[in-house]
């Protein structure tokens, strides 16, 4: 992944629109992936290996305070595909995007981020740093939800490419108010979801490009 630039792209759609077979496709741009999947019952991803993670007592950058922290041993040196599951929290999603000890130089898979990171309020100053320094990491982010609604403005303001799927939730006046091709956006989905409904339920997989500004 090295000498280009970073991927950054966000998948919408329902369930069942093609969302995480999309995504697998990217698993041999990079030697390196680790995926986070929206639960432990998402059978999807279950048939690759989780990566260890352990709590230590180490100093906070931001604060140099001792606390415990969620470090990975293998970070720096696994290969292939790996699994972490964040299970609602947020230290382990921290632990596995820290600046200095997190995922680089890999693929970076999100499956329904919205578990945490939310779609309102502030990123947090880990995932900032994330989206921020992901060329500096060498890091391919790709992420998937499940409507507009569910992309923050913070995270919208990174400049993602959205990939449209077919949703039952369309954007609305505030989701539009976040991006910055907001009509493309809606016009893209509203052409997506029409091809889409003219197709048998369960085959609804066409998407559309909105690329990055």
């Amino acid at each position: 992944m090295s000498r280009r630039q970073a991927a950054f792209r966000i998948f919408i759609g329902t369930n069942g629109t093609g969302k995480t077979t999309t995504m697998k496709k990217y698993l041999s741009v990079n030697e390196r992936n680790l995926v986070v999947p929206s639960s432990r019952d998402d059978r999807a991803w279950q048939d690759y290996p989780e990566l260890a993670w352990e709590v230590r007592q180490m100093p906070d950058p931001f604060t140099g305070k001792t606390v415990p922290t969620v470090v990975f041993p293998d970070m720096a040196t696994f290969t292939g595909t790996r699994v972490v599951h964040v299970d609602g929290d947020q230290r382990i999603f921290n632990g596995l995007i820290h600046q200095t000890r997190g995922i680089k130089r890999a693929g970076l898979f999100l499956d329904d981020f919205r578990m945490y990171i939310y779609a309102k309020g502030t990123i947090n100053r880990e995932a900032t740093q994330l989206f921020i320094g992901r060329r500096h990491r060498e890091l391919d982010i790709f992420m998937a939800c499940h409507k507009g609604s569910d992309i923050s403005a913070d995270l919208l303001g990174f400049n993602p490419d959205l990939v449209v799927g077919y949703t039952t939730s369309p954007p609305n006046d505030n989701t539009l108010a976040k991006v910055p091709n907001g009509e493309r956006f809606m016009q893209t989905c509203q052409r997506v979801n029409s091809i889409n409904l003219n197709k048998p339920e369960g085959q609804r997989f066409y998407k559309e490009l909105v690329p990055a500004l």
